[in-house]
């Protein structure tokens, strides 16, 4: 039920933390299994090696649905 604001708030934090990919396994008794994986822009990497490091806001998800709603 909660799962677009756990999205939102995630994608939230993954702009905040220099990272390259992050993987989510969802279980739900209801309605199965779902993976879930953000991965960044090739092209923001470069942010991380500049004196000032930016995290990324650039990324390519691809996985489960990003909503369950009915």
């Amino acid at each position: 039920m909660e799962w677009k604001k756990w999205m939102e708030k995630f994608e939230s934090l993954l702009r905040r933390l220099y990272w390259f990919n992050a993987v989510v396994h969802h279980r739900a008794e209801v309605l199965g299994d779902q993976d879930y994986e953000w991965t960044v822009d090739a092209n923001q990497i470069v942010h991380y090696l500049k004196d000032d490091p930016k995290p990324p806001n650039k990324w390519y998800f691809d996985g489960g649905p990003r909503s369950f709603d009915m």
